[in-house]
This record gives C-alpha cells, sequence and structure tokens, in this order.
C-alpha cells in the first residue's frame, strides 16, 4: 500500500466544512494528505468537525461580510 502524498504545506479551505458534503470534502482532502482549513458561519460546529479530525485549523467568516476571509491570509497565498 503506497501513501499518499503529503500536501500539509498547502493548506485549502473548505467553507461549508460541517455541512453534508463539507463533510466528505473534509474527509477525503485528509486521505489525500492535504491540510484543510476549516470555515463557515457558525463557530460552534466548526469546533466539532475540528475535533472530530484532530484539531484542524477553524476560520468562521460570512461570505457577506468583506474581509472575512481575507486577514491572515493562508500560508502561500499571494495578494
Amino acid at each position: 500500500m503506497t501513501m499518499p502524498p503529503n500536501h500539509a504545506d498547502r493548506p485549502i479551505l473548505v467553507y461549508g466544512a460541517y455541512g453534508h458534503t463539507g463533510r466528505f470534502i473534509v474527509a477525503e482532502l485528509i486521505e489525500k494528505g492535504f491540510t484543510p482549513v476549516l470555515s463557515g458561519r457558525d463557530l460552534g460546529k466548526l469546533a466539532s468537525v475540528s475535533a472530530a479530525h484532530g484539531e484542524l485549523e477553524v476560520r468562521a467568516a460570512s461570505l457577506g461580510r468583506r474581509g472575512d476571509l481575507r486577514a491572515p491570509a493562508l500560508p502561500g497565498r499571494r495578494g
């Protein structure tokens, strides 16, 4: 069995990470060696998903509030 490549240095933001589809995406990213950053409006729901996966980074945000996802920038993000 081969191990998945390690993409831990390339985080991927998953908005809606606590939703039905978001949970599947988070699990698949972890399986593929990526580091998901969990995002959505409900901090409590994000914290629950984070705890289930070993305390992933959480970023509560609303798409309706300008700037919620801008600062601080994710590692590797440009401009």
